[in-house]
């Protein structure tokens, strides 16, 4: 579940720049213009616990937004724009707490790249599409 509270934590930040594009969580509907999936992937393993439970108290997750564009003239530019708005809000982001609208508070303490904006190629009708890689090292509580 505190894979689901990151993606609402991501948009909730990203919203500004996603007035032209619609977002998904783990999906991205190849066949709908103007659309983003943020997949949110395991990673390695926290080395930090909770001394009193043993618990792990922060996750680290590899996040990738793979964008598709639409069939017009321009689109190139707005994928990549709205690519860009992600990396650069989101590296900026340090031991910064969200709060979700299901009252969840998401701490992010770091977010690294792992690749920068890459061109995939067109679809089979010829939309551009996008990825963008980040690392998300986050936790998630009441």
């Amino acid at each position: 579940m505190e894979q689901y509270n990151l993606y609402l934590c991501l948009k909730q930040i990203l919203t500004e720049y996603l007035t032209e594009f619609k977002i998904s969580y783990n999906d991205l509907n190849v066949k709908i213009d103007n659309s983003i999936g943020c997949y949110i992937k395991g990673s390695v393993v926290s080395r930090y616990r909770e001394l009193s439970s043993g618990e792990y108290y922060n996750h680290t997750n590899r996040v990738t937004f793979r964008t598709n564009g639409k069939f017009e003239n321009g689109s190139i530019t707005k994928c990549l724009e709205l690519n860009s708005n992600i990396r650069d809000t989101l590296i900026k982001i340090k031991n910064s707490t969200f709060v979700l609208d299901n009252n969840k508070s998401v701490l992010i303490s770091k977010i690294s790249l792992l690749s920068d904006i890459m061109f995939i190629g067109k679809d089979e009708q010829g939309r551009p599409q996008y990825s963008l890689n980040l690392s998300i090292e986050y936790s998630v509580s009441d």
